[in-house]
């Protein structure tokens, strides 16, 4: 498994962009206030801290984080940290996110899901079926390019039961819903989100601000599986330089070339 500076690197986006994924120490204020990408520390400045910059090879060159159209590059990579999805394929294994069980009825036609408590968006509130039942439906319709994955599930009839559980009803029986469609795209967003210029999720990092091409992120201090080594993220969408101009040393930092995104850290689990 490919490592960079501690991170693994999420292999169900494998080939998706090219990064430069380089560590670095600058003031906690570079993270929500500066516009400089430079490594230098300033004096006076607030007590360091560890930043993690990411330079996404991006065809689209924006850094769009509407889920309905995220693709691939700079905007997929952001997206991915910024929403939990309900399964999500790590390393050829299928992990359960803000999903805590799946169950199908005896033919497969209607699959019952149970949310794990405790997981939080970033605006505090708690994740409930009826998000993950909106999101479902709003991920199924145009203008979605995901509208195919759903193509099977009959959204129109998602019934929710509690905070925790609700009933996915299938078009046809579908005994591979966890892999063909949860682990393909299931991000999970509030209910009546509309607008995602500034997009809520309950992933590991929250937005914090963006422009043209640069997104800030901070990390989810209350994430449901522990905060993250970095404090704050950068990504930056840009074309692929040639492979002889990419850097192999930045001021302080190492960056490497890569072919995935860096992965949420996985949390070590004591056998039951």
């Amino acid at each position: 498994m490919t490592q960079v500076a501690g991170l693994t690197f999420r292999s169900s986006l494998r080939a998706t962009a090219l990064l430069a994924v380089a560590t670095s120490v600058m003031g906690l204020s570079a993270c929500s206030t500066s516009s400089s990408d430079s490594d230098s520390d300033k004096a006076g400045s607030k007590p360091a801290a560890e930043v993690l910059r990411v330079a996404a090879a991006d065809a689209t060159d924006t850094t769009g984080l509407d889920p309905r159209s995220v693709s691939a590059g700079a905007s997929s990579i952001v997206a991915a940290h910024v929403f939990d999805s309900l399964v999500v394929l790590e390393d050829g294994e299928y992990r359960m996110q803000l999903a805590e069980a799946l169950e199908p009825s005896a033919d497969a036609s209607r699959w019952t899901i149970k949310l794990r408590k405790g997981a939080l968006f970033h605006d505090g509130k708690p994740v409930r079926a009826a998000d993950v039942a909106y999101s479902m439906r709003t991920l199924a319709a145009p203008p979605s390019n995901r509208a195919s994955v759903y193509a099977d599930v009959d959204t129109a009839k998602i019934k929710v039961v509690d905070d925790q559980t609700l009933e996915v009803p299938m078009k046809r029986a579908r005994a591979d819903f966890k892999e063909s469609v949860l682990a393909v795209f299931s991000v999970v967003f509030p209910d009546g989100t509309k607008d995602f210029s500034k997009p809520i999720g309950s992933g590991p990092y929250r937005y914090e601000k963006s422009d043209a091409r640069i997104v800030r992120l901070t990390a989810n201090t209350k994430y449901w599986d522990g905060a993250r080594r970095f404090p704050c993220w950068r990504s930056t969408a840009s074309p692929a330089p040639p492979p002889a101009s990419r850097p192999s040393r930045t001021v302080r930092s190492t960056t490497r070339w890569v072919s995935a995104p860096p992965a949420r850290r996985r949390r070590r689990r004591t056998p039951r």
